[in-house]
């Protein structure tokens, strides 16, 4: 007698060990100029080739779909959280997901010049504070002026402001 058996193999899902986002910003954190690139380390226990794909979102909003992802300052804002989900996927069937964020930081304010006129000042002149600034966040900061007599320690409310300027009357 002769007889058959015949055995029927489940396919088992690829197993996520980690997600991770890294960030081309200043010690690894996210801003509104980061090039983000999310990465994952993932086995199949059936010894499958495993396909990752990649899925990038903001404010519930898909946004990205390669491995990497450049922000910009029209997209996010500070404190805005960045996500991305990963899927390993066997080719029969299986799937793992896990996702994982990154919250984007602010960029400190680059003043890129300022002035002080005269620069050898007398009692009777009005001295001009200048200045001018940027932020990748807004179109510009504001500025906020502030006199200081250096030799007396005495500090002096400006006479008149603009958005760019200050002015004090020393007379």
């Amino acid at each position: 007698a002769s007889g058959s058996t015949s055995v029927i193999l489940d396919n088992r899902a690829p197993v996520i060990a980690s997600a991770s986002i890294s960030s081309s910003g200043s010690g690894g954190q996210a801003f509104v100029d980061s090039t983000l690139t999310c990465a994952v380390s993932s086995s199949d226990l059936d010894g499958e080739a495993i396909l990752d794909s990649f899925s990038w979102w903001i404010s519930g909003n898909q946004v990205g779909t390669a491995s990497s992802f450049s922000l910009d300052p029209s997209m996010v804002a500070p404190q805005d959280i960045v996500e991305c989900m990963v899927t390993s996927a066997d080719g029969y069937g299986g799937t793992a997901t896990d996702s994982v964020s990154i919250t984007v930081g602010n960029v400190v304010p680059v003043i890129a010049s300022s002035t002080l006129t005269p620069t050898e000042p007398n009692v009777s002149d009005v001295l001009l504070c200048e200045a001018t600034a940027s932020d990748l966040e807004d179109s510009g900061p504001s500025l906020s002026f502030s006199f200081s007599n250096l030799s007396t320690g005495v500090s002096y409310a400006a006479s008149s402001t603009t958005t760019a300027s200050a002015s004090l009357d020393l007379s």
